[in-house]
């Protein structure tokens, strides 16, 4: 069999580049697989599979794509979709087309759906948070965009994947979408050691010092206003003000979306305001080495959020380095922490719930031992060559015999 697997390549710890290594493990001698990414996006970790730099963000992100189909001549296509990945909006309205061209001519095509928005959060925070008035034009076109997208892309493609069962709910209860054409893979995580060797002197503590002997809450991903870290941080300094040791700190880890330039500035200037400067660090970018060493002395790994529309890969990396998680009561992140019983839950409206969940999460033995515990077996059943099997699997059970 072979497979065209188009998708974004980067950074190094970007789900489409675990999941393609995970592939060329999981694959029987005879497959092949290309990988078809986006033009500009430099591969640097030169242990990953090849790339074929391919397509550029834009109307015409297709041609390239259809060419590189032509001449390569799979027996199936797996497409990753986020709403942006291939340009605006006239490329989000050009997509599901591409797909029906592409099965018309007899190709197999899978794709995962990576966003997933509810009807019921297109409230005016989530307009907002990305840029956009809110009106009723506003929310009416937005219904209806993503329900042309949802359910054209379930119609013309062999398989859509989505990672939990909820997000799968959201397509068949509110876009209408064929149950039968929806599978739920889980995101994967990475498989680390049991026992890593300790790491000494760690550079990331050269950067920044003021991380040494600290208990860290580790905040990792980019910044943007979507994550709520003004409550985040209002809530942290509560925490600080109760606390006679003084010795945690809040590390953002991440650099700040192209979409937000100027939050980190706002967040900054908070900071300041607040007078909680030397209990946090916010690091930029942070390259794979500089993430491993923050993941090994983390306490915990917090992810808030105003709202969510995907699963977080930070719970996947929290997981790959046995970490509890602290997230905000939102979905899917929130029903995928609690039903795995991997962290606990903040209530993103209560200044006092973040310090009272962290206190709960590491003072009570008993339950951060099973915490702990479930961590083990939840991240076993994710590794990534595990979950490139399933992908395998879905190819030729759902795909091939159709």
């Amino acid at each position: 069999m072979k497979t065209v697997f188009i998708a974004n390549f980067l950074p190094d710890t970007n789900y489409t580049r675990d999941l393609s290594q995970g592939f060329i493990e999981a694959m029987e001698k005879r497959d092949k697989l290309f990988l078809c990414g986006r033009k500009g996006e430099p591969v640097i970790d030169g242990k990953k599979p090849d790339v074929d730099l391919v397509w550029k963000k834009g109307a015409f992100f297709f041609i390239p794509i259809f060419m590189y189909i032509l001449k390569r001549r799979p027996n199936l296509i797996h497409f990753q979709h986020e709403f942006i990945m291939y340009g605006g909006v006239l490329s989000g309205f050009i997509f599901p087309w591409l797909i029906l061209f592409l099965r018309i001519i007899k190709f197999k095509i899978v794709i995962t759906l990576h966003v997933i928005i509810s009807t019921k959060q297109l409230n005016k925070d989530f307009f907002e948070s990305f840029g956009l008035k809110y009106n009723f034009l506003s929310r009416i076109s937005a219904k209806l965009f993503l329900a042309y997208s949802y359910k054209l892309l379930v119609i013309f493609s062999n398989i859509v994947i989505v990672h939990t069962p909820l997000m799968r709910r959201v397509l068949i209860e509110q876009y209408k979408c064929n149950p039968d054409k929806i599978k739920v893979i889980e995101l994967g995580n990475r498989m680390l050691s049991k026992h890593p060797i300790p790491i000494r002197n760690p550079y990331i503590v050269k950067k920044f010092p003021m991380l040494k002997n600290k208990d860290i809450i580790l905040v990792f991903g980019r910044l943007s206003p979507r994550k709520g870290l003004e409550f985040l941080i209002h809530s942290f300094r509560e925490m600080v003000a109760e606390n006679k040791k003084k010795n945690w700190i809040l590390v953002f880890a991440g650099e700040v979306s192209n979409d937000y330039l100027g939050y980190k500035q706002k967040i900054e200037n908070l900071i300041e305001k607040l007078k909680i400067s030397r209990f946090i660090v916010i690091t930029g970018f942070v390259n794979e080495k500089e993430v491993e060493e923050l993941h090994r002395m983390a306490k915990v790994s917090v992810i808030p959020a105003l709202f969510s529309v995907s699963v977080s890969g930070a719970i996947s990396t929290a997981l790959a380095y046995k970490i509890p998680l602290l997230v905000a009561n939102v979905s899917p992140i929130a029903e995928e922490v609690k039903g795995n019983n991997i962290g606990r839950i903040f209530d993103n409206a209560n200044i006092n719930s973040f310090a009272q969940e962290l206190k709960k999460l590491i003072s009570d033995r008993y339950n951060h031992k099973k915490i702990m515990s479930s961590i083990e077996k939840v991240a076993a059943r994710r590794y990534w060559t595990v979950v490139a099997r399933e992908h395998y699997k879905t190819y030729k059970n759902s795909c091939i015999r159709r």
